[in-house]
């Protein structure tokens, strides 16, 4: 019996073709499908009230100079301190109050 009608390795084959076949299909559909779902876009919302993001954006661009600036060296070390100083959660009104302090103050003095 050389050609058997029911050959188990060619069938075996065949089945493992198309189980990798629908895998990939799946896998296709799956990814199109999470592509096709438009997603909200992340903003970031930079806080141009408050006075030391302006002049950090000024010192930013006055380069190298900004090194020799007084001006300058008071923002880094706000920024430094406002980086470095623990807020907990519930002290919200205090940053606040903080910032608010900062904004009245003159500033030439």
């Amino acid at each position: 019996m050389r050609g058997r009608l029911f050959n188990l390795r060619a069938v075996t084959r065949a089945a493992g073709f198309t189980l990798v076949a629908v895998a990939i299909v799946a896998t296709a559909i799956h990814l199109g499908r999470d592509q096709a779902v438009p997603r909200p876009a992340r903003t970031v919302v930079l806080p141009l009230a408050d006075p030391l993001v302006r002049e950090m954006k000024r010192c930013e661009a006055l380069g190298m100079a900004a090194e020799r600036d007084a001006k300058c060296e008071a923002a880094w070390a706000e920024n430094r301190r406002r980086f470095f100083t623990y807020h907990p959660a519930d002290s919200d009104s205090h940053a606040t109050q903080i910032r608010n302090q900062a904004v009245s103050k003159p500033e030439g003095r």
